[in-house]
């Protein structure tokens, strides 16, 4: 017999908890149950239809909320969908077309959303094991070219390989970096081939030391794309008012710009390297001169400088000279003791690991945006890595030569010509032997202390107490 106004607990375990068919426990335990294999093609299929909808529904939206709008009265919102899709595809590479002409620019934003999906996707939902690896990085291309070829418009359809090859790279970069980040995933250590511990340590270092080099300039960008767009914010404004529509279509464009902001760090980068890059022919943004012309109407364009703004000229090479020296630090610390011709290596293998990666980086944030003048934005990427190569290699060469062990015997040298008396020992002194004017000064220090028996040839021992009377 129960107790009147008692307490009732009821569990999940108990006959008579509700049942709820959608419940994500029974989803995961069949996911399980499938194998990983399948598991690895569910994980891209969700990572693809995210990516996919996360670009079409806010331009189908954008059109729900503008179709009062009679400019806009014989479009549908297919049609919309249809740019949607467009758009997707070219941030993994492919192309569509604007008044006859090729676009092919990528926005970059959509690029680093596809490797974060994939690569969160696998790391959370699948078993790090081959078969999820091989079908999470062949499926996700495979659902691209199925929702490109059922909503793409035909020019998108028509780069529509492209696509695929960019997504495949993708998947392939996205799926690795999750399957070696999973918890219960395998170690670098066991896949790392035998011949990398036969390069030598300096050239490692200085392979390091190059990507570091480039990781210095991106950040550098990084913060001054921050303060242009802070410059900007009233051309932008006045381009995101200028384009009319209602809040919810100028919110959605504004919104639309991160997808750019990569694009623009990326010519940022090259304006730090002095190449510069234009925005459409007859035009140049770089350290020395501003040529500006007529512009898309793209509100993250409102923060390029000005005519009017400081140019800082041939000074912007000591950016370039400060990551070659810091690229140099972990040679330094790893290998202090360089021959000359190591560290000439060094200097030489840094400045051309940063050049190349410059000229792919670069080739990525350039392209077609329509015909005319607008065949060609963004920096050339040959420009861009040549104006990086020979300040990295003077800088690198000099700062590797700095650390090496040619200069620190030099500077050993040059320290006992002109400070005997600071002198190292040389190589035939006793271990702990110093200077014999030295040891005289210690000496006479310790003569002067009548209480000191450091002088003395005397065993030192411990002082004695006088026994107390005895009672």
């Amino acid at each position: 017999m129960s107790t009147p106004g008692a307490r009732r607990v009821v569990t999940t375990d108990s006959t008579r908890a509700p049942r709820r068919w959608w419940n994500l426990d029974r989803f995961r335990h069949w996911r399980r149950n499938l194998g990983p294999a399948v598991g690895g093609i569910l994980a891209a299929a969700q990572a693809a239809i995210i990516t996919f909808l996360t670009i079409t529904v806010p331009a189908i939206a954008t059109y729900v909320a503008t179709s009062g709008n009679p400019d806009i009265a014989e479009t549908h919102w297919w049609d919309a969908l249809h740019v949607g899709t467009d758009v997707w595809l070219l941030g993994h590479g492919g192309t569509t077309s604007l008044d006859g002409a090729i676009v092919s620019v990528i926005p970059l934003g959509i690029a680093l959303l596809a490797l974060l999906a994939i690569s969160g996707t696998f790391r959370r939902t699948v078993a790090p094991t081959a078969a999820a690896w091989a079908t999470a990085t062949i499926a996700y291309p495979l659902g691209l070219v199925l929702l490109g070829s059922l909503f793409a418009s035909p020019a998108g359809r028509a780069g529509l390989w492209r696509a695929g090859l960019g997504a495949l790279l993708l998947a392939l970069i996205a799926v690795t970096s999750g399957f070696f980040r999973h918890e219960a995933g395998p170690k670098w250590d066991e896949f790392r081939p035998s011949w990398i511990d036969r390069i030598p340590g300096a050239i490692y270092s200085a392979l390091r030391g190059g990507a570091l080099a480039l990781c210095v300039l991106l950040i550098a960008a990084g913060f001054l794309t921050a303060y242009w767009i802070f410059q900007g914010q009233r051309e932008i404004g006045d381009v995101l008012v200028g384009l009319g529509g209602d809040w919810i279509s100028i919110l959605v464009l504004g919104i639309a710009q991160i997808l750019l902001a990569p694009n623009l760090v990326l010519w940022t980068f090259s304006w730090l390297t002095g190449a510069g890059f234009t925005v459409g022919e007859g035009t140049l943004w770089s350290p020395e001169v501003v040529a500006a012309g007529p512009l898309p109407a793209l509100p993250i364009l409102g923060a390029l400088p000005q005519p009017d703004a400081f140019l800082p000229g041939n000074w912007v090479y000591l950016v370039a000279v400060v990551a070659g020296i810091v690229a140099v630090i972990p040679t330094a610390r790893r290998h202090p003791s360089l021959d000359w011709y190591w560290s000439i290596a060094a200097g030489g293998i840094i400045a051309i690991v940063a050049s190349v990666g410059a000229f792919f980086i670069s080739a990525l944030s350039a392209g077609s945006l329509g015909p005319g003048r607008m065949e060609h934005i963004g920096p050339h990427a040959s420009q861009v890595m040549v104006h990086l190569f020979l300040p990295l290699l003077a800088s690198g060469v000099l700062a590797a030569l700095a650390t090496g062990k040619h200069t620190r015997d030099a500077w050993a040298l040059v320290r006992s010509k002109f400070d005997p008396d600071g002198a190292a020992p040389g190589p035939g002194a006793a271990p702990g032997s110093t200077h014999p004017k030295s040891r005289k000064a210690d000496q006479t220090d310790s003569k002067s202390d009548p209480y000191s028996t450091a002088a003395s040839g005397r065993p030192q021992t411990r002082p004695r107490t006088a026994p107390g009377p005895k009672p």
